[in-house]
């Protein structure tokens, strides 16, 4: 299985020529990053917005304190090693996407929902769509 912390998983997709927005974990942040800013900190948990890992700054200097706070950030048992500062963007609309392995049927799982944010577990099972994967079937081609 692979776990990718969120900024992993951005470099990945904008590797493979999917836009993402301009970021780079703290402190090594380019000199052109301001505007408004979302500062992440990273770890393997979920609810990291509620339990205050995600915070707005309206520049670089404050981000910069936020980042700074956030390092260390625990939140059930786990803990930030680093913190992700990106520009902040106006969202029309968010979407859910997750491929995940379900051990109980000992495949990969496909999960999309309209209903994306924050809390995917809080959207109503006829709102979200999973649908197994069988490797066996697929004529994938390698994704580096």
């Amino acid at each position: 299985m692979i776990r990718l912390l969120e900024h992993e998983g951005k470099a990945l997709l904008a590797r493979n020529g999917i836009r993402i927005p301009r970021g780079a974990l703290y402190p090594q942040l380019p000199v052109d990053l301001e505007g408004n800013l979302v500062v992440k900190a990273q770890l393997f948990a979920g609810g990291r917005g509620k339990a205050g890992g995600i915070r707005f700054a309206d520049d670089i200097a404050a981000a910069t304190t936020i980042a700074r706070d956030l390092l260390g950030f625990r939140i059930a048992g786990a803990t930030a090693k680093d913190v992700y500062i990106e520009e902040r963007l106006d969202i029309a609309r968010e979407y859910y996407l997750c491929a995940t392995v379900d051990r109980d049927i000992g495949m990969p799982v496909i999960i999309v929902s309209r209903e994306g944010g924050v809390e995917i577990e809080a959207v109503g099972a006829n709102n979200v769509l999973r649908r197994p994967v069988d490797p066996d079937q697929c004529n994938a081609r390698r994704v580096a």
